[in-house]
Formats: C-alpha cells, sequence, structure tokens
C-alpha cells in the first residue's frame, strides 16, 4: 500500500529577500524569518530604526489583485508582545518592494521599502500600481 502524497505546496516565508531600504534615506530593514505556523503564518524578528530583533508574526495572507493580476500578497503584520499591528503589502514582482499600512496600534511607520536590487524608479512605478489597486478596492 503506497501512501499518498500531498501536491499542496509548502508556502515560502513572507519576503524570499530579507533586506529592504528607504527609497529617500536608505535606512535599513531586515527580517530574520524563523518558524512557520499554523495558518500560513510565519514567525520572525525585524530590525528597523529603533526596533532591534523586534519578534514579529505575519499571519492572515490576502492576495492583492488587480484586472486579475495578482500583484502581491497582504499580511497581518505584528509585533509578538501586541506592541503594534498594521498590513504589510510582499510584491510579487520579486519582492521589489514591501509597504505598511493600515495601522490599527502602535507606532509603527507606515511607508514603502525597496529590496537592494530594485531601483527608485522601480518602486515609484510599482508604489503607483500599488496605490491605484488599493484605491478601487476603497
Amino acid at each position: 500500500m503506497s501512501t499518498p502524497v500531498s501536491t499542496q505546496a509548502i508556502p515560502t516565508p513572507p519576503t524570499q529577500v530579507t533586506t529592504f531600504y528607504t527609497p529617500d534615506t536608505f535606512e535599513l530593514l531586515t527580517f530574520q524569518w524563523t518558524r512557520r505556523m499554523p495558518q500560513n503564518g510565519y514567525l520572525g524578528n525585524v530590525t528597523f530604526r529603533q526596533f532591534q530583533k523586534k519578534p514579529i508574526q505575519v499571519f492572515d495572507p490576502k492576495p492583492v489583485v488587480s484586472w486579475g493580476i495578482e500583484l502581491g500578497i497582504s499580511w497581518a503584520y505584528q509585533a509578538q508582545d501586541g506592541s503594534f499591528l498594521c498590513r504589510m503589502f510582499v510584491s510579487h514582482f520579486g519582492n521589489a518592494y514591501i509597504s505598511f499600512s493600515e495601522r490599527k496600534k502602535g507606532d509603527w511607520p507606515l511607508i514603502t521599502l525597496l529590496a537592494p536590487h530594485h531601483t527608485i524608479s522601480d518602486a515609484v512605478e510599482a508604489s503607483a500600481q500599488s496605490a491605484s489597486v488599493e484605491s478601487s478596492q476603497v
């Protein structure tokens, strides 16, 4: 008797890129994803500004779709101690950028950051596409 093989892919961490930067001041943000959780969530640490190796969790991944094209995934993003909660959008375009929005609690900055392998013009174009998607969802 053979054991059935699952065809469901194991989800990858929210970002394949682990370092991002602000396009204006080039401040670095780094993720260290440590563990996959049930319901497609992940635990990890983030370092950015005053947050040094802050334990975080992401969960509730939702595809962001425009005109039938999936642009990326919006994740609930929170500190494990509950000090902040917002949404984190991760672009599908080679993780070209991430953006934080919809802050519900705390002082996590609502900004867009770029992956080091993308130029500012790439991010401006991707951000404009994302803004048009967000405005059409309102």
